[in-house]
């Protein structure tokens, strides 16, 4: 069952995925109504379960589930696995490449390349306080908390400095 983010709970679970890309406004209206029939229909062993996403900056999708009544089971994370990668194929993106990252730039955000991030690192584009989007939280409750990180606390900080 469908509900608003604004309405999921603190404690709900969430899988952040990072587009290869910016995506343009018909791009983003389509992944939100595929999320969104998706969030309707979406069951863990035939219980539906309370869930919600949201689309950031052009280019993030969260999904949550609230699983104080039920948990998201192997099934339903297959699933939802299934959908995002109906939405890359429809339109011609990647969401499952972990080593993106979205640093914010003033009002500009956009995914980077580690590679790309590394030499926007050493050509002092970006600091070690250069706000990060925080695609790594596991619950709505810390992305509250930290919507970002600055690089220097980000899990590539290592590899590009």
């Amino acid at each position: 069952m469908f509900v608003p983010w604004n309405q999921m709970p603190e404690h709900a679970r969430l899988w952040n995925y990072t587009a290869s890309r910016l995506l343009g406004e018909d791009e983003v209206a389509a992944l939100a109504e595929a999320c969104q029939q998706f969030c309707n229909d979406w069951a863990s062993h035939g219980s539906s379960l309370t869930a919600s996403f949201q689309i950031e900056h052009a280019c993030i999708l969260r999904l949550a589930v609230d699983e104080s009544n039920h948990a998201a089971s192997g099934c339903s994370i297959d699933s939802s696995v299934k959908l995002v990668k109906e939405c890359e194929e429809n339109l011609k993106v990647t969401f499952f490449n972990r080593l993106l990252s979205v640093p914010v730039l003033g009002s500009e955000t956009r995914p980077m390349e580690l590679e790309e991030l590394k030499s926007a690192y050493q050509g002092g584009q970006i600091e070690e306080e250069t706000a990060m989007v925080n695609t790594s939280a596991a619950q709505i409750l810390q992305l509250l908390h930290s919507p970002t990180l600055p690089l220097h606390r980000w899990w590539a900080y290592p590899r590009i400095k």
